[in-house]
C-alpha cells in the first residue's frame, strides 16, 4: 500500500474523489505519523472524513509493519446523542471492509492489513450511547481496530476511571483501553473546552509516568472545529475554494434576516407566523419545501411543535427532533425521514412540505439540508453551525434564514452567556437587518473572543487527583467529582438514563418490587431503549404526575453538562423510581439517585410520545426491551405478565390473566426441561387472548417454537403472576462485564473455559506486542483463573447436582456458598498455593 492509494480508497468507499483538504491531511498524517493539534474546517466541508483518514492511516501503518497509528479511533461530540453522519460513515467503512471481495482492490488490501493486527475482524464499530452494566464491555477484543462514536460524558468518564454504567471491576480496564493506543477526535471542540483541558492533563500525566515506567502507545487527540478560537494547525486553502464541489458549498450565499422580539413567548409566536407565511408563499416547484426551525431550549421546542400542530392542520409533515429521545425512537424517526433531508444534489419530491422543529441536536453531525431556516439567536459559533444546514451543498439558487433575538433575558443567557448578545451585535454590525453569508467567509475573528462561547473554569487534572481516581475497588473515602473535569465547575451534574418497562406493577397498579426484580433480571435495561436526560427534567416530570405545581425549568436540550438552573432545586419528586442497589433493583427517591445512574419506571406512567420526552402525555409508553435486545445481538428473552400483555395491545387481559394462572402448573412442570410443545402452548395462549385489531405478538415470542427457552415462574407480593422465558443458547451480545452475564444461558465445562481464556490471553498479548515473558505469565494466569470453581458448593450453585464433571458456567440455582465465604477467585489462589504441582 502507498499513501497515494488514499484517493482510490476514498472513491471505493464513497463513490467520489476526496476533497483537496482530505487528500492533504491523509498525506500529512501518514508521512509524519502524527495528527495536527487543531483542524479547522467550515461546516459542510466533510470533516467526518477524518474517520476515513484515521482508518487508512492505521491500515497503511499495519501494511508497512509500523506502529504509528492508534488502534482505537474515538469520535466525540458534546451532545447527548451521537451525530447521525459520523455513525452512518463508520458503519459504511466497516461494511465496505467486511465485504471487500476483490483481492486486488484497495479496500481488500486495507482489510488484510487491519486483520494482520490480530483482531477478530478488520474493523469494529461501537456506538457508545450510554452506560449499562450488563453491556458495558463495549470493546471485547482489545486488539481489533475499533471506531468508537461517543459523547463527552461517556468517553470522558471512562478515561477518568469512573465510566458511567461501568461496574467498579471494569472501570480500570476501560480506562486502560481508552487511555492507550487511542486517537480521540473531539468534534466542535470549542463547545467542549473543559474536555480539551482534561485530555491535555491525561497526556501530561502519561508523559510524567513514562519517565519511570515503560508504557504502551499513549493516547493522542486532535481537535476538530468549524469555529476555532485560535489559529489552526490545519485548514482549507485555495485549492478547496477552487474545487468544483466543495467550493460551491463554501461560496453559496445565504440571505439572512435579523429580527428582534420582546421575549421568548413573542419569539415562538413570531416563528409560528413566519413558518405559516413561508409555507403559503412557497411557489410550486419540482422539490418539496424543507423548512428547519432551531431553538435553544427543550420546552420552547415542545411548545412550538404543539402550536404548529394546531396551526398547520396536516398541511405539512411536521417533526420534532430533540436530544431527549430513546435511541431506537430516534433511529425510527431518522429512517422515516429517510433521504428527504440529507444534503444532496438530486431533487426530492413530496406531496407536502416538511417542517422540522429542532434543538441543538441538529447542530453537530447532522448532514441535513433545508431551503429555509428560522433560528433562535445563539452564540455566533452555534448560529454558524445551524446555517451550515441551509443550502448545505450550494445547489439551491437562493436560500433564506431568519434569526430571532428575544430582547428579554438574552444579555446573560443561561446557555450561551454573554456570547449570545455579543454574537447578535456582531451580526448587526455586518449589514444591519439583512446580510449575505457564505460558509467560507463567516469569520468572526475581527470581533474578538466575545462572540465565542465563554470558557468554563475547569479544575486541573493533578497527580493527586489521578491517584484518587485510579482507586476503583474499593473507592477512596474522599474522591473528586468528574463532572467539572468534563464540563467545568458550573456544569450541571451528569445526566441520568431513563428506561420504561412494562410488567413492574401488580394487579393493584402499584409497583411490585419482587415482580420488578424478576422482570429486570430477564430484561435488564439497555442503552438502545434509554433516554439520557438532566436530573431536573426527571424530577419535574415525576412531580407533575401527582399534580405538583412546579416552575418549568427550561434548559439546553442537547448539550451535555449545560449550566444549572436554580429552579431545579425547588422541584420535589413525589414518586420513587427503580435504581440498582448492588445486584438488585430497589425503590429510591429520584432526588437521591446518583449521577450517571440508570432509572426504570413503569410504562403506565406515560411521559413519552413518538418524538421523545413528553411530560404532559398520559398514554402508556411502548416497552422496547425485546427490540433492544435484538438490536444488541443478545439472546431472546421475554416476560409474560398481565401488565405486559396490556402494553402489547391485548385490550382484554381478564381472560388472559385467568389463563395464565391455569397454565402455572404446566409451566412449573416443564421449567426444568422446556419443550417445543410448551413454547407452542404459550404462544397459543397469547393468541387466544388477543382481540381484533390488537398489536401483533412481539418478535421474541414468535421464536419460542424454534428455540429452547428456560421458563421460570415469577410471582409478586400482591398476587401478581407471570413467567419469564430466556433462551438457553447465548448470543454475542450476552457477553457483558458482569460475572453472571452468561450464567443461566448454557453450560460450559471448566477445563474448556480455562483453555479458551488462555488462548484469548495469548492472542491479545501477541497482538499488543508484549514481551514473551509477560505474555507467558498472562497465559498461565488465564488458564488457572477459575479453578476455584471446582469447589463442590460452587458446582451446586451452578446447578451441577451429580458433580460428574466440572462446570465454569451453568444455570444458577438457589444454593449459596454461605455467609462470609470467599469468592471463587480466592479459592483459585488457595488451590495454587496448596498444590506444588500447580
Amino acid at each position: 500500500m502507498q499513501i497515494d492509494d488514499f484517493d482510490d480508497y476514498f472513491a471505493a468507499l464513497h463513490g467520489q474523489r476526496p476533497f483537496p483538504w482530505q487528500r492533504r491531511l491523509a498525506r500529512q498524517v501518514c508521512e509524519s505519523g502524527q495528527w495536527p493539534a487543531l483542524v479547522a474546517l467550515p461546516t459542510g466541508a466533510g470533516k467526518t472524513a477524518c474517520l476515513d483518514i484515521a482508518v487508512f492511516h492505521l491500515a497503511w501503518s499495519a501494511f508497512a509493519g509500523r506502529q504509528l497509528a492508534a488502534r482505537r479511533i474515538a469520535w466525540v461530540v458534546d451532545r447527548r446523542i451521537v451525530g447521525d453522519e459520523a455513525s452512518r460513515r463508520a458503519a459504511l467503512i466497516k461494511d465496505a471492509l467486511d465485504h471487500a471481495t476483490d483481492t486486488g482492490s484497495v479496500l481488500a488490501r486495507c482489510a488484510r492489513a487491519l486483520r494482520q493486527l490480530g483482531g477478530e475482524s478488520a474493523l469494529h464499530v461501537v456506538n457508545l450511547h450510554g452506560g449499562m452494566p450488563s453491556e458495558a464491555a463495549v470493546i471485547r477484543d482489545p486488539i481489533t481496530p475499533t471506531l468508537v462514536l461517543s459523547t463527552v460524558d461517556q468517553i470522558g468518564s471512562r478515561l477518568l476511571f469512573r465510566g458511567y454504567g461501568v461496574s467498579s471491576r471494569w472501570q480500570s480496564i476501560t480506562a486502560g483501553l481508552f487511555g492507550f493506543d487511542t486517537l480521540v477526535l473531539p468534534d466542535e471542540v470549542q463547545l467542549a473546552g473543559p474536555l480539551q483541558q482534561t485530555l491535555s492533563g491525561i497526556v501530561r500525566e502519561q508523559q510524567r509516568a513514562s519517565a519511570w515506567a515503560s508504557l504502551p502507545r499513549p493516547m493522542h487527540y486532535c481537535q476538530l472545529s468549524a469555529t476555532p478560537a485560535r489559529v489552526a494547525d490545519f485548514s482549507i486553502d485555495a485549492s478547496d475554494v477552487d474545487d468544483p464541489e466543495l467550493g460551491r458549498s463554501l461560496r453559496a450565499a445565504r440571505l439572512v434576516e435579523l429580527a428582534e422580539v420582546a421575549d421568548r413567548a413573542a419569539m415562538i409566536t413570531e416563528l409560528v407566523r413566519r413558518c405559516l407565511a413561508a409555507l403559503a408563499a412557497d411557489p410550486p416547484s419540482d422539490e418539496a419545501l424543507r423548512l428547519g426551525i432551531v431553538v435553544n431550549q427543550f420546552a420552547s421546542a415542545r411548545e412550538l411543535y404543539e402550536r404548529l400542530t394546531k396551526a398547520l392542520k396536516g398541511s405539512a409533515e411536521l417533526y420534532l427532533l430533540t436530544g431527549r429521545m430513546r435511541l431506537l425512537d430516534r433511529d425510527r424517526l431518522v429512517t422515516e425521514l429517510g433521504t428527504r433531508l440529507l444534503a444532496s444534489a438530486s431533487l426530492r419530491t413530496g406531496a407536502r412540505p416538511i417542517v422540522v422543529v429542532a434543538t441543538q441536536a441538529i447542530e453537530v453531525g447532522a448532514d441535513v439540508d433545508f431551503h429555509r431556516m428560522l433560528v433562535e439567536a445563539a452564540s455566533y459559533s452555534a448560529i454558524r453551525q445551524r446555517l451550515g444546514r441551509l443550502n448545505r451543498r450550494g445547489h439551491q439558487a437562493q436560500s433564506h434564514a431568519l434569526i430571532v433575538y428575544p430582547l428579554k433575558g438574552s444579555a446573560d443567557d443561561p446557555i450561551y452567556g454573554s456570547a449570545l448578545s455579543a454574537g447578535w451585535q456582531f451580526l448587526k454590525q455586518q449589514a444591519g437587518d439583512r446580510l449575505h453569508l457564505a460558509l467560507g467567509e463567516m469569520d468572526a475573528s475581527g470581533a474578538g473572543v466575545a462572540v465565542m462561547p465563554q470558557a468554563r473554569p475547569t479544575p486541573l487534572l493533578t497527580p493527586a487527583i489521578v491517584d484518587l481516581l485510579a482507586q476503583t475497588q474499593p473507592r477512596p473515602l474522599i474522591e473528586p467529582e468528574i463532572a467539572p473535569l468534563l464540563h467545568g465547575f458550573d456544569a450541571r451534574e451528569p445526566d441520568l438514563s431513563l428506561v420504561w418497562r412494562s410488567g413492574l406493577c401488580g394487579d393493584a397498579g402499584q409497583m411490585d418490587l419482587t415482580l420488578a426484580n424478576a422482570v429486570l433480571r430477564v430484561l435488564p435495561p439497555t442503552a438502545l431503549e434509554a433516554m439520557t436526560i438532566p436530573r431536573s427534567a426527571l424530577l419535574q416530570w415525576l412531580s407533575s404526575l401527582d399534580g405538583a405545581q412546579t416552575r418549568q425549568v427550561d434548559s439546553s436540550d442537547d448539550i451535555e453538562g449545560d449550566r444549572p438552573d436554580a429552579a431545579s432545586e425547588d422541584t420535589q419528586a413525589a414518586r420513587k423510581v427503580l435504581a440498582l442497589r448492588g445486584e438488585r433493583w430497589a425503590l429510591q427517591d429520584a432526588r437521591h439517585v446518583r449521577s450517571g445512574s440508570v432509572v426504570v419506571v413503569p410504562c403506565e406512567w406515560g411521559g413519552h410520545d413518538e418524538f421523545g420526552l413528553a411530560p404532559g402525555s398520559k398514554a402508556a409508553v411502548a416497552d422496547l426491551g425485546e427490540t433492544a435486545r435484538a438490536g444488541l445481538q443478545q439472546s431472546a428473552a421475554t416476560v409474560l405478565a398481565p401488565a405486559r400483555l396490556l402494553n402489547w395491545g391485548y385490550a382484554d387481559t381478564s381472560a388472559a390473566c385467568s389463563e395464565l394462572r391455569a397454565q402455572l402448573a404446566l409451566v412449573a412442570d416443564q421449567a426444568a426441561t422446556p419443550s417445543q410443545a410448551a413454547t407452542v402452548a404459550l404462544a397459543a395462549l397469547l393468541d387466544a387472548a388477543s382481540t381484533p385489531g390488537a398489536a401483533p405478538v412481539p418478535a421474541a415470542l414468535a421464536q419460542l417454537a424454534a428455540a429452547g427457552f428456560r421458563v421460570t415462574l415469577c410471582q409478586g407480593l400482591r398476587g401478581s403472576t407471570g413467567f419469564t422465558l430466556r433462551a438457553l443458547r447465548p448470543s454475542p451480545g450476552d457477553f457483558g462485564d458482569q460475572d453472571g452475564a452468561l450464567q443461566g444461558t448454557g453450560e460450559v465445562e471448566l477445563d474448556e473455559h480455562g483453555r479458551g481464556v488462555a488462548e484469548a490471553a495469548a492472542r491479545f498479548a501477541l497482538g499488543a506486542r508484549l514481551c514473551q515473558t509477560l505474555a507467558n505469565d498472562l497465559q498461565l494466569a488465564a488458564r488457572m483463573h477459575d479453578i476455584g470453581k471446582a469447589d463442590p458448593r460452587f458446582q451446586t450453585m451452578l446447578g451441577n447436582r451429580d458433580h460428574t464433571r466440572q462446570l465454569a458456567k451453568g444455570a444458577w440455582a438457589d444454593a449459596d456458598l454461605g455467609s462470609g465465604s470467599a469468592r471463587h477467585e480466592a479459592y483459585s489462589v488457595a488451590l495454587l498455593q496448596s498444590f506444588p504441582a500447580l
